[in-house]
Formats: structure tokens, sequence, C-alpha cells
């Protein structure tokens, strides 16, 4: 009896989408109808989180099956990833797959391939000072633009890429990014099913956008009308008896600054991006059909993090407001996983690695050390109650754990705790740890130890003291926050 042929993986993420601007979510007005397809064709996890939600961290989840947590990964810092780790693209590559990874990788160093073949990259403009490995001035993307002679517009707006600015992008719709990303790999897939029909091939799309700066271009930047749009979450003043985290976030971004028309249009304007994705989600599918290789393709769409948008009067990510860690979940997988619709278990980053080569027949590499992600494939009705997160190094971490009923947020600086009750308060904006009640703090003390436990088995001895209790300063209780800088907005670097 032949042996069934290894399918191939197409792997495309978004940078800072968060999970609940999906039609499929039920949110009210944003339009994915690709991704809603794709939901009800394979599954679609809506209780996906990114444990350490910023944008490296997760990269590396994905690449290694690893909790960063484990390696000291806490932010977006300068670090390789471990040597003795097999990556994704490695894993793939020694059972004969062709790997390709174009878009944004956010890598250190940004032109390490980690075992990819085909690595054409781009880091919104980042590396314009330096020489790529083919020996011109930047990224791919940015010598693509000079090549249409739109050179220089990958930074148009002129400031950082974590402000919140709003603008209609001035490149066209088919040299923005998206498109390019869309479109590179739309031609690599085509090249190589025409080169290596009988080769397998991974394939990572990741785009640079919905990430703030909210820069859609025409006709996407009038998608959503600003004055229509849903209203964020609350405002500044939820924060007010939490913990001085949030408030020196919103000291050091200017938030505090922005008006209601502000923020409505950072929304609406982040929705344009949101359809353009699924549009061009849309179009990679169509790619595969046409070569007709759909019905031997895994599909996997998911981000690195979410944003805010204005929630509590906040932005971006970097906590465990749900708006910064809810991510989109989408699998699908010819005879394995198809027309489940939405699957409620919980997902989290370093499950894309297991899964992936699960789904595509292949055996999980020894890597020299532990997987940290689970085959969602094997187990897609059940899963793990809670689901852990952890960011910033002392004394400015942030723990969370979360389950369908409770999130549990502890900042050991000041040792403040949050607790929400999502039946009652899904949004998040009634803290219940300071309030008597045995129920509330019996789920104090159980989610407490379960973070304690998940970070002891991570070797986490900064957030852990050797018997594994959390540690916590008490006595840091009231810290001040720094003032908003002098400087004015838009003037900081990169």
């Amino acid at each position: 009896m032949a042996s069934t042929p290894p399918l191939n993986v197409l792997f495309v993420t978004a940078d800072q989408f968060r999970g609940d601007f999906l039609s499929c979510a039920g949110h009210p007005v944003v339009r994915t109808p690709n991704l809603d397809a794709l939901g009800l064709q394979g599954a679609y996890l809506p209780n996906s989180y990114a444990p350490v939600p910023v944008c490296v961290p997760s990269r590396y989840a994905y690449m290694t099956g690893r909790s960063p947590i484990s390696f000291g990964m806490r932010g977006n810092v300068g670090m390789r990833m471990p040597a003795d780790a097999v990556t994704l693209p490695a894993a793939f590559g020694s059972a004969g797959y062709h790997t390709a990874a174009i878009g944004k990788m956010h890598f250190s160093p940004w032109t390490e391939p980690y075992g990819f073949d085909t690595f054409v990259v781009s880091e919104e403009g980042r590396q314009w000072r330096s020489d790529n490995p083919q020996g011109t001035k930047g990224d791919a993307y940015q010598q693509y633009l000079r090549d249409v002679r739109w050179g220089g517009y990958e930074r148009a707006h002129a400031i950082g890429n974590n402000d919140v600015h709003t603008s209609t992008s001035p490149l066209p719709l088919e040299h923005y990014h998206t498109s390019w990303a869309t479109r590179t790999t739309q031609q690599w897939l085509a090249e190589h099913v025409g080169r290596r029909a009988n080769q397998p091939f991974f394939a990572w799309c990741s785009f640079t956008k919905p990430h703030s700066p909210y820069d859609p271009p025409e006709p996407y930047d009038r998608l959503y009308d600003p004055r229509t749009f849903p209203a964020p979450i609350g405002g500044l003043a939820d924060i007010e008896r939490l913990s001085p985290h949030y408030r020196a976030s919103a000291n050091s971004h200017f938030w505090d600054t922005l008006g209601p028309e502000q923020i409505q249009r950072a929304r609406a304007f982040y929705a344009g991006n949101v359809t353009l994705i699924d549009h061009c989600v849309g179009e990679l599918r169509r790619t595969l059909s046409q070569l007709g290789v759909d019905r031997t393709t895994v599909i996997c769409f998911t981000a690195d993090h979410g944003d805010l948008l204005g929630d509590h009067g906040l932005f971006f990510k970097s906590n465990y407001f749900r708006g910064a860690w809810h991510v989109p979940f989408f699998l699908y997988a010819p005879g394995c996983v198809e027309a489940l619709g939405a699957v409620p278990r919980f997902s989290v980053s370093e499950d894309v690695y297991p899964t992936l080569l699960s789904l595509a027949g292949l055996p999980l590499p020894d890597s020299g050390g532990t997987l940290h992600g689970q085959d969602l494939s094997q187990d897609l009705r059940g899963g793990p109650r809670t689901v852990f997160g952890s960011v910033g190094r002392a004394p400015h971490q942030i723990h969370s754990a979360r389950t369908l009923r409770w999130s549990y947020v502890f900042h050991p600086r000041g040792a403040y705790e949050e607790l929400y009750d999502l039946q009652a308060d899904p949004d998040e904006c009634h803290n219940l740890a300071d309030e008597p009640g045995a129920e509330h703090r019996s789920a104090i003390a159980d989610l407490r130890a379960q973070l304690a436990a998940w970070l002891s088995s991570l070797g986490d001895s900064t957030s852990v003291d050797a018997s594994g209790r959390l540690l916590a300063d008490p006595t840091a209780r009231g810290w001040t926050p720094d003032p908003s800088p002098r400087q004015g907005l838009g003037l900081r670097p990169y």
C-alpha cells in the first residue's frame, strides 16, 4: 500500500492582532469573511493567548516550541534562540521540506535565517542602515520600494512604531507591506510548485500589521467610520487603584493626551488593516487552490499578541488585560482538522511548533530540551483548564493565570493583585482582589499556587523563591511612576 505523501504547511501570522476583532468572534462591525471561512472549514480557537505578549518572545515560541520564560526571554531583548533548539524550519528541512520565511521575523540577529532555505524579510524600517546578506542596504521590502520608486516610504510617518499615530498610508495598496508580503509568498509558492512539485513545503508569511502606527492604505482607510465604530472599554479611571505600572505605561506613551476622536480613529484604522489582512488570507488560499495544493496543505493563522486600542485608557500590549494577550487562532488540515468550527480549548504560542509538525505527519525532533507546547490536533476538545503568562524583568514583572471563569494578575513590585470574574465582568473592569469573600480568596489562592508552579517548572528563579513561592516586594506598595517624558510626541527613537 502506498504511503500517504506528507502535507505542505502554510503558516500565516499578523503583528499585534487582537483576538476579538473578528466577525466570528462576535465583533459587531469588523468584517473578516476569509478568516471566518477558514474557521468553519477547519477550526477556530477563540481562547488562544500569547503568554509573553510582545513580539519577539512569541516568535521564538513558534520557532522552538518552548516557553520564552524557560530561556530567560521576557521582552523584546536582542537575544538569540537557544543553541540546542531545533527550530521549526530546521525540523521541516530535516524531513525533506523546502522552507521559506517572508515578511517580519524579528529574529536576533535580524539576518540569521535559523534554518529557513528562503529568507525574504522586512523589519519595519529598523534595518535601513544595515547591509543585508545580498549586499544591499536595508531589508528586502526596503529594496523593493526603491525598485518601484517608492524608496523611503516604509517609514513615511517618521516616528516610532509604538506610537498612537493615524494616517492614510502614502503608499498605494499594491506597494503596502501587507500586499507585498502576500504577493511575494504567492510568487514563492508558484515557483516552488513549478520547480519542486514532489517536494513538500513549509512557508511562513508574516505581516507587520495591524501593528501601530495605524496607517491603512486606500481604500481600507475608509472601510470603518470612526464616529460610529465601537468605543473602547472604560478609560484611565479603570487603572487608578491598580498597580502604578499601568499609569507608568500611559505616562511614557502620552496616552493621557489623546482625545476620544483620536482613539476612535485609531480603532477604525486598525480595523481597516485587519480587513486587508483578511483579504490577503483569502488571496493566499486562492493561490493554493489555483496551484492544486489546497487539499494537501495545512494552514495556520495566528498573531504574536494583541493591542488594547484604548481599553482601560491603554494601548498596545505587555500586560494581561484580555485585549493585550488574546490572539486569533485558526487551523485547517485536510482530512484531520476539518469542519470543526469554534473549539473552546485554551492554546498558547508554543503550541504552534508541535501542532504543525504533527499535522504534517512528522515526529517531534530531539531538540536537547523540553518542548512546552502541546499538539493541539491530539486534543482539540480537551486541553488545559488554565493558561499562564509572565512578562517583564524584575522588579517590573507581571504574572497572570486565566481560566474560563477567572482572570488573576499579580505584580511583584508592591504585591498588587487583580481578580476578575469573567462571567459577571467579561470586560475586566471590577477588581475583586481586595474585596472580602471566601470564593474570591479561594480563587486567588488557587491561581496564585498554579502560577507559582508554572514559573517553577520553567526554572524562573527571578520570579519564584527556592520553596516555589512567588517573589514579591510588599514594601514597594504605592511606588510612584515617572511622569511623562519631557520630549514631545513622536520624538522617541525607533
